[in-house]
């Protein structure tokens, strides 16, 4: 309802806990592609800066519109300089 009228459709994942593996990330961004969505968002909580580096490198590899968030304070710098990618 919301495409139809004309809205711009998000789909957020948001894992509070920790990052996790690449493919798996790969896979929450490719299915909210795959279901409709116009802006893929996953939001995760690093426990180390390889994590967010990780994140960061999903980010740069994703096939669409996305908008990645590292959360928590080891993630801080990275919403200051993460890529904007729209490769649709």
């Amino acid at each position: 309802m919301a495409k139809n009228s004309g809205k711009t459709v998000i789909i957020s994942t948001h894992d509070f806990q920790s990052t996790p593996g690449n493919e798996v990330m790969e896979g929450v961004i490719r299915a909210s592609l795959d279901a409709g969505a116009d802006i893929a968002k996953l939001a995760v909580m690093p426990n180390s800066l390889q994590d967010v580096l990780r994140l960061l490198d999903v980010t740069l590899k994703a096939n669409g519109p996305v908008c990645t968030i590292a959360m928590g304070e080891k993630g801080k710098h990275s919403r200051v300089i993460a890529p904007v990618t729209d490769r649709s």
